[in-house]
């Protein structure tokens, strides 16, 4: 990471001058340097004078320099790093853990120099003209013909809705299937709602959870979900899996990671051997990060980078994997042939993954995200700790006296730093603001619950940049994950610094998160619901015209959250944890509290891991049921009369961890493999990940059967025992 950082500092410095020009100037059909008769020459293959040549250098540098931006922030925000070991010694320790990080960043330094020649060339303009032309093109893009509006209130869309009587009609049959009764004894309305929450963790979690998709298909159970959320990481699996490269099959899922995590996605060789392929390929490449640079004012985020450059890495096709490639080396040389895949148009746009659910053959994607309202968030806790931190102690007892008087007023006055945000197939939206857009209108400019204009979809890979920004947390967060590499005899001082100002540095984020007009922009403060409760919206989100999003593990690695949405009825959570730190996380802790504020019934307290020591090293083991303690009592309000029924929710909690039986050396928690932040993995390595994930799930499956007939047996006695009534 930091060795782009290094990178994108000198492509600064070069360019500087030249950014400041700008590219609008050059881009734009009426710039005299488009119209003259030697621009309609390659700028690369021109024969120049030296000084000529200098001159063209720079205007060549002023193109890919716009495109991947001054953003003379970075230089500001990354101040703190001055107080960290070398970038030396922080590159030595990251050698040492992947050797491949110097040949894949020397080949990211070689890349960038056949960006700037081709980016610069005739060829490229053109394909920019066309995009720019088929963005206004409502046959291309239908949603040109539409308006769109804010949707208030915690109903589900009508598409849902229709998703999901769809579904319980296909499930009937799968479900007897799966635990051995007849059809005929089924009703529709008491087959168990079951959500999939899947979490973050890099190519791990991707990895992993295809191992899960596939023994979860394997056994039925697949058949039997509603629903699959996922983070960061989880995020990258289903867009492939609600794709026509693998057509919503596991296997062909699991073969084309295996042919396609071979190659860093910072190979910027293997991106321009795409690029350059053919000019259908340039324009499928590309269109999303032409859209964000013209919707963002010139400007191009290292996140929206990072989305393209895992665009160009995961949706090309399937090709042969090299011998050198199998042994683990990064090859790039001999990967001309790879080819985006063969898409449909809306292949590229979430809206796309309709297709593969709209007959209820498949669970409904929720892909998460968090926006962090760094005006909020602070705990009393937080601010004790702040206080008690402080370096000039003088004024503590006062403060902290001051504090405790006032604890209770805090508390009561105490919101979440996070709001989550849902994508789906059908919209967007936040629930804490009861708010939803159509998914095809996100990226307009809103104003009171109208857009502004009409523009395109954004396309899907500068979302997965989104969906997997995690080194867009906070500063707090981006250092907790990069401790393990810093050298040891560095580390008290940090550590230090980093427990004095936590409170304030959780709110600081180095590297800005995903910015995107903000549909909601406008919209009223406070909005009654049907039940004459008043839903109060955070006002730094409706004041802002900007929404800043990122990945939502820096709230919650697991999405708990879309699952326990009001409508959606969800009986029964299968929780994989592909986190890399699943016994000190406080993924269950957090989801208590939010289950708390949001007044949510029939949560199993206390599911995790205990508290205490163990003697055990993984006391949980791969499969534990957590089911609610004590049976809730809540109104069945869709109902003409108020009938009151038993919803205790039901967790299957799945940690990722090893399986002495499948293989008693191979543990995804130590593997030095299957860190974060490693994004190159063999073809054994992707078989050793995926077959450990299909043994935890298969030793379990009878546990997954036994809640998945008792969850069934429940709500068909208590809807019996309400028909009575």
């Amino acid at each position: 990471m930091l060795h782009m950082f290094r990178l994108k500092k000198c492509i600064h410095k070069r360019s500087l001058y030249l950014i400041q020009r700008g590219l609008k100037t050059e881009c734009r059909k009426t710039s005299p340097s488009i119209n003259k008769p030697s621009d309609k020459i390659p700028l690369a293959t021109q024969v120049r004078s030296k000084n000529e040549d200098d001159k063209s250098n720079e205007s060549d540098d002023a193109f890919i320099g716009s495109i991947f931006t001054d953003q003379a922030w970075l230089s500001k925000k990354m101040e703190w790093l001055e107080d960290l070991p070398t970038v030396e010694a922080i590159n030595t320790k990251m050698a040492e853990l992947y050797p491949q990080f110097t040949s894949q960043f020397t080949d990211l330094r070689k890349g960038y120099e056949k960006m700037w020649d081709y980016l610069t060339m005739e060829d490229f303009r053109k394909i920019v003209d066309e995009i720019n032309k088929d963005a206004k093109d409502p046959l291309i893009f239908p949603e040109l013909n539409k308006d769109a509006t804010v949707r208030e209130g915690s109903s589900l869309s009508k598409e849902e809705q229709e998703f999901i009587k769809k579904r319980k009609q296909l499930q009937k049959q799968a479900f007897a299937k799966l635990i051995g009764v007849n059809p005929n004894s089924i009703d529709e309305r008491d087959l168990p709602v079951v959500g999939l929450a899947s979490s973050g963790g890099g190519y791990r979690a991707m990895i992993g959870l295809t191992g899960y998709l596939s023994a979860m298909k394997d056994s039925g159970v697949l058949d039997c979900t509603m629903y699959f959320a996922g983070i960061s990481g989880s995020c990258w699996t289903m867009a492939l899996y609600y794709n026509q490269l693998t057509q919503t099959t596991p296997q062909q899922l699991k073969e084309h990671i295996k042919s396609h995590v071979n190659t860093h996605w910072a190979n910027m060789s293997n991106f321009i051997n795409l690029l350059t392929s053919s000019p259908e390929n340039s324009k499928l490449l590309m269109q999303g990060a032409i859209q964000r640079f013209y919707q963002q004012h010139g400007d191009i985020s290292l996140v929206d980078i990072f989305g393209i450059l895992m665009g160009q890495t995961l949706f090309t096709k399937k090709r042969n994997i090299l011998p050198t490639e199998i042994s683990g080396q990064d090859t790039v040389s001999q990967t001309e042939g790879s080819e985006v895949g063969e898409f449909k148009h809306r292949d590229m746009y979430l809206t796309g993954q309709a297709q593969y659910i709209k007959d209820g053959s498949e669970p409904m994607p929720i892909y998460s995200v968090v926006r962090h309202d760094i005006t909020l968030g602070k705990t009393f806790e937080d601010r004790m700790e702040e206080i008690k931190n402080k370096l000039n102690s003088t004024d503590k007892p006062n403060e902290i006296e001051s504090l405790e008087k006032k604890k209770k007023k805090l508390e009561n006055q105490q919101k979440d730093a996070y709001q989550w945000f849902e994508f789906t197939p059908y919209d967007v939206g936040c629930e804490e603001a009861e708010a939803w857009v159509p998914m095809w209108s996100f990226g307009r400019k809103f104003e009171k619950g109208k857009n502004l204009e009409r523009l395109p979809e954004q396309t899907i890979d500068i979302l997965m940049g989104m969906f997997g920004s995690a080194f867009a947390a906070s500063l707090v967060h981006f250092y907790k994950e990069i401790k393990s590499f810093l050298p040891t005899g560095s580390l008290d001082k940090i550590d230090e610094a980093i427990k004095r100002y936590e409170a304030s540095m959780s709110s600081y984020h180095p590297i800005s998160p995903s910015s995107f007009a903000n549909p909601f922009y406008g919209i009223s403060e406070t909005f009654k619901m049907k039940d004459g409760k008043e839903v109060k919206r955070p006002k730094a989100l409706i004041e802002s015209k900007e929404l800043y999003l990122m990945d939502a593990g820096m709230d919650n690695n697991i999405p708990f959250y879309p699952l326990l949405r009001e409508g959606r009825n969800v009986d029964i959570i299968l929780a994989i944890d592909l986190s890399a730190d699943i016994q000190t996380s406080t993924h269950f802790d957090r989801a208590e509290s939010y289950i708390k504020k949001r007044n949510i019934k029939g949560w199993p307290t206390g599911a995790g891991w205990p508290k205490d020591n163990s003697e055990e090293k993984y006391p949980l083991g791969s499969c534990t049921i957590f089911e609610a303690k004590t049976k809730e009592v809540v109104k069945d309000e869709s109902k003409s009369k108020s009938i009151k029924k038993v919803n205790p929710i039901t967790l299957a909690y799945f940690p990722f961890i090893v399986n002495t039986a499948y293989d008693p050396d191979f543990d995804p928690q130590e593997a030095e493999f299957c860190k974060t932040w490693n994004f190159v993995y063999t073809p054994q390595q992707v078989e050793k990940v995926t077959g450990l994930a299909e043994a935890n799930w298969s030793d379990n499956l009878e546990k997954i059967k036994d809640i998945l007939k008792k969850t069934w047996e429940r709500k068909r006695d208590q809807r019996l025992e309400d028909e009575k009534v």
